[in-house]
């Protein structure tokens, strides 16, 4: 049977680092264990902005790198979203995403958490692809 991984959603610092226990194991990233740094047992965080609307959007990143320096040794996932509202895309929004996974992505972010759908609402493969 395969882990269940717990993610939980921070849109600020201060929602960040209140999932963090004050004393953090540090493991060598080499390593097989797993950091275990999150309250009540989440593996990573997601990182949002405007998480109150409508589920987020994409993070400032300002915001990235405030909360990665705060929470270091956390597995730091972040959300690619560039307005609240439905998954159905432009292709310019789509090129707005591509570039913001492209900054994160050189910002050594451990992922990225996106969704992409058709108008038919189907799993917009194409979208997801790129």
């Amino acid at each position: 049977m395969s882990r269940i991984l717990i993610e939980v959603c921070a849109d600020s610092v201060e929602s960040a680092t209140a999932f963090v226990e004050a004393s953090v194991i540090m493991v060598p990233l080499n390593s097989c264990l797993r950091i275990r740094a999150v309250k009540g047992g989440a593996d990573r965080l997601e990182l949002c902005g405007n998480l109150a609307l409508g589920g987020g959007t994409t993070p400032s990143v300002g915001l990235y790198k405030a909360v990665r320096e705060a929470v270091p040794n956390v597995p730091l996932m972040v959300m690619i979203r560039p307005r609240v509202g439905d998954f159905v895309y432009t292709k310019f929004e789509l090129q707005v995403m591509l570039e913001d996974i492209s900054v994160f992505n050189a910002l050594k972010a451990d992922g990225v958490v996106f969704g992409a759908l058709t108008k038919d609402a189907a799993i917009d493969i194409k979208a997801t692809i790129q």
